[in-house]
Formats: C-alpha cells, sequence, structure tokens
C-alpha cells in the first residue's frame, strides 16, 4: 500500500500461514502493517503493553473475506465473495450484495473505494453514504489507483486515466500486463509489471 523510501530498511514481520486464507497486507491509517488470515485482520506490529489487533470486522454472510482496505481512521472497507462492507464505528454503515465476485479493492479517499477485478467487469466507486458510479466497463481491470476524481485503470497492458468529464485515455502501454498501481507524490502514479516497477508523471 506504500512506497519504500530510498534507504529504508526492509524487515520480515511476519511468516504468514501457507494453508487457509492470507495474503492481503494493507497499512493501516497509523502506518502499522495488518494482514487477512482465515477470516480475520491482524497487526502485524504491536508496541508493548498494547492490547492485540486481531480484529473479525463482519459476519461471514458474503463469504469469506477476500480484501479489505482502510478509508480513514474511522472507516474500512471489507469485500467478501459476494458483499462489499464499510465499517464505522464497529456497525456497518454499506452493505452490499455485488452483482458478481469482486476480487479487490482499492482505496478512493476518506469516503470511497473503488471495487474491480475477479468476476466483475466493471470499475465501481462505491461511497460510505451509499452512493455508486461505475467508472469503466471492462474485463480484466487487474490494478486501480485514485483520488476518487482522478483514476488510473490498468487492463492488461495499458493504464487508462479516468475522469468524469472525458472517455477512459490510454496514459501507458507497458512491455508486460500491469498487476498493480499506486499514487505517489507531485502526480506521479508508480506501476508493476513482472519486469519491475516503473514511474509515470
Amino acid at each position: 500500500d506504500g512506497v519504500i523510501p530510498s534507504g529504508s530498511t526492509v524487515m520480515q514481520l511476519a511468516t504468514l500461514p501457507t494453508g487457509g486464507d492470507a495474503g492481503v497486507v494493507r497499512l493501516a491509517p497509523d502506518g502499522r502493517p495488518t494482514v487477512s488470515a482465515n477470516g480475520h485482520i491482524v497487526s502485524l506490529i504491536e508496541e508493548q503493553g498494547e492490547p492485540f489487533l486481531d480484529w473479525a470486522p463482519v459476519r461471514q454472510d458474503g463469504g469469506r473475506l477476500v480484501d479489505y482496505c482502510f478509508l480513514d481512521a474511522e472507516r474500512i472497507a471489507v469485500l467478501q465473495e459476494t458483499r462489499l462492507k464499510i465499517v464505522q464505528g464497529g456497525g456497518c454503515v454499506v452493505n452490499y450484495t455485488l452483482p458478481s465476485r469482486g476480487r479487490r479493492l482499492s482505496r478512493a479517499d476518506g469516503r470511497h473505494c473503488y471495487v474491480f477485478g475477479g468476476a466483475l467487469e466493471s470499475l465501481l466507486l462505491v461511497g460510505a453514504d451509499g452512493s455508486v458510479s461505475n467508472l469503466l466497463q471492462s474485463s480484466g481491470i487487474a490494478a486501480v489507483a485514485g483520488d476518487g476524481r482522478s483514476t488510473f485503470a490498468a487492463v492488461g497492458d495499458t493504464v487508462y486515466f479516468l475522469d468524469s468529464v472525458s472517455e477512459p485515455t490510454p496514459v501507458l502501454i507497458a512491455r508486460k500486463p500491469v498487476v498493480d498501481l499506486a499514487l505517489g507524490s507531485s502526480n506521479s502514479v508508480f506501476y508493476v509489471t513482472s519486469e519491475g516497477v516503473g514511474c509515470m508523471t
């Protein structure tokens, strides 16, 4: 969920279980890494003397936990196999049944998230107020980054720029399929392919 600055130290925080349902790692608003494992969201770094964060955010009525993202310190979006939920203050403020199974979430801003991938052939922008916008109709959306107003979406080897006033515009054609995107500072966008990491400005 972030960019590693030059000069940083990289260390192993935890060994994730090979069986079960583990693998999604996200930074919490305070910068601590968290991971989903068997329907729970677990903090990987704890301060001495504080309670261990092991949080089962929602009932499993929508199937297993697939992805999650923190919108801000108050809200978290949780993607299950058939439902998207936005949780705030311990309660569910949004509880949508998806038209087909989505695979990924990405934070847009403090009140919105993107839903895409899997069998879902749309890029949806979902708000904590219950609003839903279909930003792009396409199969194979692999990665999304944006702030809810300006959005970048990767489909195969092409990254598109989306806004509310113009048609989707291709801004990058990579040599390999783009598998992840992240917003950087100063209007930069980082992209990941099997060959490495690049940056668009």
